[in-house]
């Protein structure tokens, strides 16, 4: 264990030589840099709770189909679960046509840092 401890301790030496040579100029460029990464990591996570939720719904959503099929329509054959599953596909397919150009088209890429920080 100490000498993870070490080891963090040289690390944060190491770092702080490092802060020390950096011109403000790049430093700010870098701060506005994180800025934007840390924008698009929480996006990023608000989108996948959110993809997480709408997902659990779907599928209890999905069982209460089911289950008036069986229970209301008095069908359980192959055949309607089959229509069905179309069905939702369909209106799948429809939605993700129509909504495919309202996201945000701005992505941080990896080379988009090292530019930013050479530039």
């Amino acid at each position: 264990m100490s000498r993870v401890i070490q080891t963090l301790r040289d690390t944060g030496a190491d770092v702080l030589e490092d802060v020390k040579d950096i011109e403000i100029e790049d430093f700010k460029k870098l701060q506005g840099l994180t800025d934007t990464i840390i924008t698009e990591t929480w996006d990023n996570a608000i989108q996948s709770m959110s993809f997480g939720f709408t997902f659990a719904s779907a599928m209890a959503w999905n069982e209460a189909i089911k289950m008036y099929m069986k229970k209301h329509l008095k069908t359980e054959t192959p055949n309607s679960y089959f229509l069905y599953a179309l069905g939702v596909t369909f209106m799948t397919t429809l939605f993700l046509f129509l909504t495919k150009g309202l996201g945000r088209k701005s992505v941080v890429r990896p080379g988009d840092i090292k530019k930013a920080i050479v530039a």
